[in-house]
């Protein structure tokens, strides 16, 4: 983004991150975020402090060392962010710099996520313990998942309609 007015040593970038709604497990989320500045390359720019408010899904970045310079684009990059639990359509993120006393300089809700896609299950296999038809006994059935699936989550299997084999 490209700020308007400066924001000082102790000024603020809050990000409102969009409410998806009920029906939907979990929201956007930032497990002990850690924000590196890119863009501009010079001027020390970093944050002192970085938390998260699940209750109103604002990640606040405190600016520490130099200030955010005015009309300067600023790129940064967040660890630890952790998309939705399900998908999604792209969403406004409301972006705000303030000044230290939480007094808005800039705002912004041009900011959009990505579309979050379903995943792919990677490596699934059913392996019955037996090949013998008709024949009680366990199967193994396990699978890598492209994200985490979380607690009171399910896990869906939909076995193939049986044919009845022609030649038998």
């Amino acid at each position: 983004f490209t700020t308007a007015g400066q924001v000082l040593q102790g000024g603020k970038i809050v990000l409102n991150m969009p409410d998806l709604g009920a029906g939907m497990q979990s929201m956007w989320d930032f497990e002990t975020p850690v924000i590196d500045f890119t863009t501009p390359s010079s001027g020390a720019l970093s944050a002192a402090t970085v938390s998260f408010s699940s209750e109103i899904r604002a990640l606040t970045v405190t600016i520490a060392g130099a200030a955010m310079a005015q009309e300067t684009q600023h790129v940064f990059t967040i660890t630890n962010v952790r998309t939705p639990s399900s998908i999604t359509q792209s969403r406004n993120v409301v972006v705000a710099t303030q000044d230290s006393l939480s007094k808005t300089i800039d705002t912004t809700s041009t900011c959009t996520t990505d579309v979050i896609n379903r995943g792919t299950l990677l490596d699934a296999s059913f392996s019955p313990a037996t090949g013998t038809p008709a024949f009680t006994s366990v199967a193994t059935v396990a699978f890598t998942t492209a994200g985490r699936v979380n607690v009171n989550g399910t896990v869906v299997l939909v076995l193939p309609q049986v044919q009845q084999d022609q030649n038998t």
